[in-house]
């Protein structure tokens, strides 16, 4: 599974407009996640995993860039 499948299948059931849980390879769609995922998600019980897995793939994202 690859990063962004992982993160795909942990923020599925969260309350986030749809074209952002699809806009996912890119570094901009991952910063908005950063800024507001945790806005009506923050006792999701992912939410925890998700947070890990959106720091770790926006790290790779700002090396690559």
């Amino acid at each position: 599974m690859t990063d962004v499948e992982r993160l795909r299948s942990l923020i599925r059931t969260m309350r986030l407009p749809r074209f952002r849980k699809d806009n996912l390879d890119n570094k901009h769609g991952l910063l908005w996640l950063a800024r507001n995922m945790g806005m009506k998600n923050s006792e999701h019980p992912k939410y925890p995993e998700a947070v890990e897995q959106l720091k770790k793939m926006l790290r790779e994202k700002l090396y690559k860039s």
